[in-house]
């Protein structure tokens, strides 16, 4: 999946991508966890190299990945998640890349804390990236 087809997709759904920051207070929660479901690595909780499936699983497979106080799932492992965010406008050679956040099936543990970023060039598709869409409720009549 690439940046522009879950950009696409969002704009499609009448959503967008979350910003990197609309991103992390998703995952750390009002009181600033270091994973999505607390301040301690567990062994199990959520799909990453540790896990050793080696592939992508049905998101909600790992309820004890849960975020602790928003109840959202999969927000550490499975796949990396594009944000709207640039990873770094100023960085010559990479100014297409994006941030990327999560971790994936195949990152390590480390890679999973609420404050871990990634960078991923817009226009390549990655096996283990997807997306999340950010829906907006429009108040009044």
């Amino acid at each position: 999946m690439s940046f522009w087809e879950a950009e696409a997709f969002c704009t499609w759904a009448g959503g967008r991508l979350p910003t990197e920051e609309e991103w992390e207070a998703a995952a750390r929660g009002p009181s600033g966890l270091v994973y999505p479901w607390g301040d301690a690595w567990q062994d199990g909780v959520c799909n990453t190299r540790e896990a050793v499936l080696g592939v992508t699983s049905p998101v909600g497979l790992f309820p004890r990945a849960r975020q602790a106080e928003r109840a959202i799932d999969d927000l550490a492992g499975n796949v990396w998640e594009w944000c709207a965010s640039l990873y770094d406008p100023n960085s010559k050679g990479s100014r297409d890349a994006r941030v990327l956040r999560g971790g994936s099936c195949g990152s390590p543990l480390g890679a999973t804390r609420s404050a871990s970023r990634n960078a991923g060039h817009s226009y390549i598709r990655y096996a283990d990236v997807g997306f999340r869409v950010v829906c907006v409720a429009h108040l009044g009549p």
